[in-house]
């Protein structure tokens, strides 16, 4: 009787295409991405509201080159540094970073979408529909910033509610293949 269970599981997905599997996979990144940036939790269930907040001691941010562009801090000249070498104009906040954020981007608070690379860099890496596997991640820039993160602020994965979205999305893949006349049944 097992036999005849598993095989008739592996007939379910001999036509499962790759398609349906990236399809699959975007939506599992979809819904880890609403839940960390548009919801703003962690796996745990942990708001960002909860995080450390911003440093509010002064602090200099170069006007070249920074993402978010330094905008309404007191604009300092170019002065010698070590070495002899002119520094770069630069603008001191006093509020510290809290006040360059909240001026620069218009949100004081932690945020992992002020700049969208993060969101934009989160994606299906790599999928197989012989195997119904699939791996999301980051790509690009944002990766070591992203990993770090992760490290001290777990968002990067699956909570339970995630999970069971997933595979309801899934089963409801597989019965589409079915109907579409792929060679996918009824999970």
């Amino acid at each position: 009787m097992a036999y005849r269970r598993v095989k008739k599981l592996k007939n379910r997905l001999n036509n499962w295409k790759k398609a349906d599997m990236l399809d699959v996979g975007a939506f599992a990144a979809q819904v880890v991405a609403h839940r960390t940036f548009d919801q703003r939790k962690t796996i745990g269930g942990r708001t960002l509201n909860q995080a450390q907040a911003y440093s509010e001691k002064t602090i200099y941010i170069p006007t070249v080159g920074v993402m978010p562009k330094a905008r309404g801090g007191e604009l300092t000249k170019p002065r010698k540094g070590k070495g002899g070498a002119l520094t770069r104009p630069s603008m001191k906040f006093e509020g510290g970073y809290k006040e360059y954020k909240l001026k620069s981007t218009g949100i004081g608070v932690v945020n992992l979408t002020a700049s969208g690379a993060l969101r934009r860099a989160f994606r299906v890496l790599w999928w197989r529909s012989d195997r119904g596997s699939v791996e999301i991640g980051i790509t690009g820039a944002p990766k070591e910033y992203g990993l770090a993160l992760n490290e001290i602020w777990p968002w990067f994965g699956f909570s339970d509610k995630d999970r069971r979205k997933i595979q309801k999305y899934f089963r409801r893949a597989l019965q589409r293949a079915g109907r579409a006349g792929r060679g996918a049944g009824k999970v």
